[in-house]
């Protein structure tokens, strides 16, 4: 792996699909090579992070965990979450309506991802005009560890 290829997937501009397992080598390759800290600050904090939080030890080899924990960026995308742990990115490219049962997040301002739910037999469920002009669409991202 090159530095080029390494920053490409750690920031999600790469030609190719990423993987989580793509994301995780080429951050074990920056810290290793010490490239977190002689690139912009985001990669040096990003790397602490992930250290600080188990997925690294500070040498870049893996310990385990989840890339996601606490936050995080997935092909160059915040990341949120469900209280289910599931992990998701703003599907930004989805403009259509909100149906029941979709996943959705509160513009950025909170960092979780709910359930809409809509009926209108329930004075509990969600108001699906306020959703559709409120929310944004999410999508699970794949093979979440």
């Amino acid at each position: 792996m090159t530095l080029y290829e390494a920053c490409a997937i750690a920031e999600g501009f790469s030609e190719n699909e990423i993987t989580i397992q793509d994301q995780l080598n080429a951050w074990s390759f920056l810290i290793k090579t010490k490239s977190v800290n002689q690139l912009q600050g985001w990669y040096g904090r990003t790397a602490a992070q992930l250290i600080d939080q188990g997925v690294f030890d500070q040498f870049g080899n893996f310990k385990g965990g989840s890339i996601y924990q606490g936050g995080g960026f997935f092909n160059g995308k915040k990341v949120y979450y469900d209280m289910d742990g599931k992990a998701y990115t703003l599907d930004e490219d989805n403009d259509s309506d909100f149906k029941s049962g979709d996943m959705a997040i509160f513009g950025d301002a909170l960092d979780s991802v709910i359930e809409v739910y809509f009926n209108e037999d329930d004075e509990d469920a969600d108001d699906e005009y306020f959703i559709n002009n409120t929310y944004l669409h999410v999508k699970l991202i794949p093979n979440n560890v």
